[in-house]
């Protein structure tokens, strides 16, 4: 009888044979995840890890041994294809990929308006392979991380993608006319969902003619008017313009014309072609004049003509310009003021009465004043004794009429003397 002898021969791979130890005892296992290995025990006996990823053995008085799975270490791999799989006006959905990592692993997401993982807005966990963040700011710059973690013990490193959100639509009902001339139409929308600019670069430089404070500007159109001011010898009759471009250059400032006397803190405003002088100190005393100067195709200004005159003399008033309406906000005369009066502009560019409304909480010369949509927000100023901190708003009616004032958060210091503009929906408080 003829016996067959199969002979089996099975190659395997040197990574999975471990090394000689000296109790001359094997113990081989497939590499399941990570890499196989064992331990030296003190019975002679062996373990084998890459079962459990790096699965750690215990070393117990008799000799034997057993898995302890207190501790990981297998080295979690970084999400693959991570980005922005939606993007809305006010939300985004983010998937990514990961097939190396073993079951259970958890994906950590960071959402941030910086490009850094640690000054984060949003944190969420999730096991999938995909997440959806809501009520977000439109037209904004959103970063996103994401980094795997096993157990709460192995973290991968973190990749990032960044995405805009969509600028949010423009109803044709919420837009007003600000000002209308003979060359351009201002208009702004009361209620912007979109942000608005930021500062973002350093100031640019420009220097006036003569060096002069208590001097006021006004924006009208792309043409920026400065007048008046005092050199701590005269009070300056001047009127200066200069044109900005779309880039926002701008040449050197010319002289546009004079008006009816040098003047101290006054204010200035511009509508139908027209600029106005309103209020104002020289020599002579605090004014309640009022002078209203045609303007040019060319940005210079005719020789002032008498408006309708201030109910009461001031200088160092806040002022507004609203749907063609001028409001003159506080200011002194001998002590300080919480007065506020209206001026209504009437189609010829004439101002043809001056109304009181609704006073200031409290008296106030030196102060800032900003018209956001129909709000106007009064900053700082004096009180007659002291530098204020109080930011103060109300809101226009249709007739022009203003609310009562209403008290917001404080300035971080007390100023008078100071300017305030406005983008957007972004307040900011200059100098003092």
């Amino acid at each position: 009888m003829i016996e067959k002898i199969l002979i089996f021969f099975i190659f395997l791979p040197l990574a999975l044979f471990s090394s000689p130890k000296s109790g001359g005892n094997y113990f081989l296992t497939q590499d399941i995840i990570g890499s196989a290995g064992s331990n030296l025990l003190t019975g002679g006996n062996y373990s084998g890890d890459g079962v459990i990823g790096n699965a750690i053995s215990m070393k117990l008085s008799d000799g034997n041994n057993v898995f302890e799975g207190g501790f990981f270490s297998h080295l979690v791999s970084t999400p693959a294809n991570f980005g922005f799989s939606l993007v809305n006006v006010s939300s985004f959905s983010l998937s990514w990929q990961d097939i190396y990592n073993p079951g259970g692993s958890r994906y950590e997401l960071r959402i941030s308006t910086f490009s850094d993982l640690y000054h984060y807005l949003v944190y969420d966990s999730t096991s999938g392979y995909s997440d959806e963040f809501s009520n977000l700011t439109p037209n904004t710059s959103y970063y996103s991380f994401i980094f795997s973690n096993y157990m709460e013990s192995d973290y991968s490193y973190f990749v990032s993608s960044v995405a805009v959100t969509l600028s949010a639509p423009v109803s044709s009902d919420t837009f007003v006319f600000k000002d209308i001339g003979d060359k351009y139409l201002s208009f702004e929308f009361p209620t912007p969902k979109n942000p608005g600019s930021s500062l973002a670069s350093g100031w640019d430089s420009l220097g006036l003619p003569k060096r002069l404070y208590g001097l006021d500007s006004f924006l009208y159109s792309t043409t920026v008017y400065i007048a008046g001011g005092f050199d701590g010898v005269d009070y300056s009759s001047a009127v200066y313009y200069t044109h900005i471009y779309s880039d926002g250059g701008f040449d050197g400032f010319k002289i546009a014309g004079y008006l009816p006397y040098g003047v101290y803190g006054h204010k200035i405003f511009a509508t139908k072609n027209r600029l106005y002088l309103i209020g104002g100190y020289n020599n002579s005393g605090v004014k309640n004049n009022v002078w209203g100067c045609l303007i040019s195709t060319d940005g210079k200004i005719s020789n002032c003509k008498a408006e309708q005159s201030l109910p009461s003399p001031l200088y160092l008033s806040a002022g507004g310009f609203y749907n063609n309406r001028i409001y003159i906000i506080g200011g002194f005369n001998g002590s300080a003021a919480s007065s506020v009066y209206m001026g209504e502009v009437d189609l010829d560019g004439r101002i043809i009465n001056w109304t009181s409304l609704n006073t200031l909480p409290s008296p106030r010369f030196a102060s800032a004043s900003v018209v956001i949509s129909s709000y106007i927000f009064v900053l700082g100023g004096n009180d007659g004794a002291n530098p204020a901190s109080n930011v103060w708003r109300t809101q226009i009616s249709s007739d022009g009429s203003i609310n009562g004032w209403v008290s917001l958060n404080s300035l971080p210091v007390s100023l008078h003397s100071l300017s305030a503009s406005a983008i957007g929906n972004k307040l900011f408080a200059i100098g003092g």
